[in-house]
C-alpha cells in the first residue's frame, strides 16, 4: 500500500510539473508535448515495473495478480489519463490563465 501511496505522489508531480511548462510553450503544437510526456511516462513506467520485480524475492511473480480484474482496472485507468492529458494540455495551451488555474486546483 506504501508503495502505490508513493507512485501517486509522483505522479501528482509529474503532472503538475506537466501543467506548468505546457502553460509556457503555447506556440508547440499539443501532439508534440503529448509524444514527450508519454515517452517519458513509459521510461517511468519501466523503472516502476523494475522496481517491482527487484521488490519481489520470488521470480515468476513479476505483476501477477489472481484476479483479473486488476488488469481491467488498471487499462481502464490508463486510457482515462490518456484522455485526460490530452484534453487538459490543449486546454492549457487555449484558454485564458485564470479559468485554468481554477479548474486546476
Amino acid at each position: 500500500m506504501a508503495y502505490g501511496v508513493v507512485i501517486a505522489f509522483g505522479a501528482s508531480w509529474a503532472i503538475s510539473f506537466i501543467n506548468v511548462v505546457v502553460r509556457r510553450i503555447k506556440e508547440v503544437h499539443f501532439t508534440v508535448i503529448f509524444s514527450y510526456t508519454n515517452v517519458i511516462m513509459m521510461v517511468v513506467a519501466f523503472f516502476v515495473a523494475l522496481g517491482d520485480h527487484a521488490l519481489h524475492e520470488e521470480r515468476g511473480k513479476f505483476l501477477i495478480y489472481k484476479d483479473n480484474r486488476a488488469y481491467l482496472w488498471s487499462l481502464i485507468g490508463g486510457f482515462s489519463e490518456l484522455f485526460f492529458l490530452v484534453f487538459q494540455t490543449i486546454a492549457l495551451q487555449n484558454a485564458p490563465g485564470l479559468f485554468i488555474a481554477l479548474l486546476n486546483y
